[in-house]
């Protein structure tokens, strides 16, 4: 798995502007993950940058709004006022509703799909398909090794998703 071999590393403060990964370029492709592994309360931030990496964009650190951007490209859309709420701890729910819209998982339940922007059906949802345990509700902070198993759990699907569609188009 991409997330397993980045649990291992030094405590940095990686969201500090003037950081600059001392590791090789070889390693700096999982940094983000091995820093975000240790952090006790994930933010929104993180979640963002998370995602930036999770669809293809650039593993070193970049200014958030070039991370905003490369999102946008992507079709993944944040409230205008993302960037104010950047340093806010990263919750069950927006970490559930951010993850099922950015990645594309259609979902099963009527009210996630007549209500997809609601945090409480994307929680439901995401509870379904095991992206999150069925007792987390929707106030509940994120450490970064929580929103690393989401991530794992959110790509699980999708592959499974996609391997599902290859067969079924070679059939």
């Amino acid at each position: 798995m991409w997330v397993l071999a980045c649990l291992v590393g030094t405590p940095v403060d990686l969201w500090a502007e003037d950081t600059k990964p001392a590791a090789p370029a070889a390693s700096s492709k999982t940094m983000f993950y091995r820093l975000l592994a240790q952090k006790p309360a994930a933010t929104v931030e993180d979640a963002i940058r998370a995602l930036a990496r999770y669809k293809g964009g650039a593993q070193e650190l970049k200014p958030l709004a070039e991370e905003l951007s490369f999102l946008n490209s992507q079709e993944i859309r944040f409230p205008k006022d993302i960037v104010r709420r950047k340093d806010m701890t990263l919750t069950m729910g927006s970490a559930a509703h951010m993850l099922m819209k950015a990645v594309g998982i259609k979902g099963k339940s009527i009210m996630y799909q007549m209500l997809p922007d609601q945090q409480r059906y994307a929680m439901r949802e995401a509870s379904e398909q095991g992206i999150i345990p069925p007792a987390a509700f929707v106030g509940q902070t994120l450490s970064g090794n929580d929103l690393l198993g989401m991530l794992v759990r959110v790509n699980e699907i999708v592959e499974a998703e996609r391997k599902a569609a290859e067969k079924k188009d070679t059939e």
